[in-house]
């Protein structure tokens, strides 16, 4: 802990002109919300996180169904690399469905406000905390924010691993995992 109090000290002067350059910045007093909310996570971004390429390589520029995709000003799909796949999302299935887990509920609701504020301009929470706080414009592009979306899901994934080497997956963990994956089959005969 000393070493680290004593780096952090001699890092300092480093710092210093940064503070300026941040007080500077247009971004440090708030962003106009267009541009703030320009890169929220749309459909494509969460459904790339358990399929690869769900519907084909729509990532290329000149794609004809492109523009159903990426509903960004540049037509551009921005998170490939979002994917953690089915495995991860059955094991963390299995670990949201572990009773033995304490932290399950809270883990949910913390992913849940998160995905919320992920959805940025599809919905009207991230835009109306911006506009009551506008400093918080300065973490601008809400897509950035899935990678907290992620590690809880990966929390989950270890969690569910760990009930599975174990023998401790419920019955209704392994339903709710062949419900999902039915599912995702279902939706995916009509394309």
């Amino acid at each position: 802990v000393s070493s680290l109090t004593a780096g952090l000290l001699l890092s300092m002067p480093i710092v210093v002109p940064v503070l300026e350059w941040v007080a500077q910045s247009p971004r440090a007093h708030g962003l106009n919300l267009s541009q703030a909310l320009m890169w929220s996570t749309n459909w494509y971004d969460l459904l790339g996180i358990v399929c690869p390429q769900p519907f084909g390589d729509l990532q290329i520029l000149g794609a004809v169904h492109l523009p159903l995709v990426a509903t960004r000003p540049v037509y551009q799909p921005y998170v490939q690399s979002c994917f953690l796949g089915p495995i991860f999302v059955t094991a963390a299935i299995w670990g949201f469905t572990d009773k033995t887990w304490r932290w399950r509920h809270l883990t949910l609701l913390v992913l849940f406000c998160i995905l919320i504020l992920c959805l940025g301009e599809f919905t009207p929470v991230t835009p109306w905390m911006m506009q009551v706080m506008p400093a918080l414009t300065m973490f601008r592009y809400p897509i950035k924010w899935i990678f907290f979306f992620l590690a809880g899901i990966i929390l989950a994934a270890a969690r569910g691993a760990n009930a599975f080497s174990n023998s401790w997956v419920t019955n209704v963990g392994r339903w709710t995992a062949i419900s999902v994956w039915i599912g995702f089959l279902l939706l995916a005969i009509p394309l």
